[in-house]
């Protein structure tokens, strides 16, 4: 009888040992399947697609908005100038967008999903984007962003005109005050100079 119970005691504390680790793989292998689930969903979405479609879009837009905005009244805007701000527009934005690493950032979002969904609405995802409506809003997302996005420009065009008119005034009282405080330092160190 005493061996027997040595021999559960043993089993006992071999159970409080192993459980942990039993109970860790079972948590990794949820956490690779929830991983998995995203990872899943993100592709049902075709997030990457509809996320290098808009760069293609937003690439013709921003040329446009960068040629309002840049206008240089003393400079006649022919066609060789225009391809000069066209090359420079697409030069500069393909810099930009080679700091974006697409699935690195959807493999870096997938944490916050795992964080702020449960599993069982990432499945409810799935199955809608796998859905003949879901495939369909697929379908159509990048060419609503595509007629929305020259309408978007437009309006951040007319914003950015307001914010540029604003900063410089916001600029131009800054500069004022600044002035006035240096003139002010100023007559104040000549005057303790004096005495």
């Amino acid at each position: 009888m005493k061996k027997f119970l040595a021999l559960l005691a043993v089993l006992a504390v071999l159970a409080v040992l192993v459980s942990p680790v039993f109970s860790q793989e079972k948590a990794d292998k949820d956490k690779e399947k929830r991983y998995s689930d995203i990872k899943r969903m993100l592709d049902a979405t075709q997030a990457t697609k509809m996320i290098d479609q808009m760069k293609a879009g937003m690439k013709g837009n921003m040329g446009k908005l960068f040629h309002d905005m840049v206008k240089d009244k003393d400079l006649e805007m022919t066609d060789e100038v225009k391809k000069l701000y066209d090359e420079h527009m697409a030069k500069s934005y393909d810099s930009g967008m080679k700091i974006i690493n697409i699935e690195e950032m959807m493999n870096d979002m997938i944490p916050s999903y795992d964080k702020y969904m449960s599993n069982e609405d990432v499945l409810a995802i799935i199955a809608f984007y796998e859905s003949p409506a879901g495939k369909r809003m697929i379908e159509a997302a990048p060419k609503i962003m595509m007629e929305y996005m020259p309408k978007m420009m437009d309006k951040m065009k007319s914003g950015m005109e307001k914010v540029k008119k604003e900063s410089e005034a916001n600029s131009k009282e800054f500069a004022e005050k600044i002035k006035a405080i240096k003139e002010k330092q100023k007559k104040e160190k000549e005057s303790k100079e004096k005495k």
